[in-house]
């Protein structure tokens, strides 16, 4: 396929999360809390000034039990596309996992 180049990516995050509140909830004595700190980097094309996305991350989480988490996070993301024009965005972000 002429014209079409795939090129290399790159990417990485740092993430620390920090639990706390053992047992604040009286009815469910193995929940915690956790708070947590995460940044993302993305190249999507290496061979291009542009295309990539930053993003920070402030959670958190209530865990009732070991294998559920609510989330409740604030996100904070810039882009620049492969033209490299400037975006920006943020937004809250709620989420629940659990695990069976």
């Amino acid at each position: 396929l002429e014209g079409i180049y795939a090129s290399g990516q790159n990417g990485l995050y740092l993430q620390a999360i920090r639990d706390f509140g053992h047992g604040w909830v009286r009815t469910m004595p193995s929940s915690r809390f956790e708070i947590g700190v995460r940044y993302d980097v993305v190249d999507f094309d290496v061979d291009l000034r542009g295309d990539t996305a930053r993003r920070g991350t402030l959670g958190l989480n209530f865990r009732p039990t070991d294998d559920t988490v609510l989330k409740f996070d604030y996100l904070r993301g810039w882009t620049r596309d492969r033209f490299n024009n400037r975006g920006e965005q943020a937004g809250f972000l709620f989420s629940i996992a659990t695990y069976f």
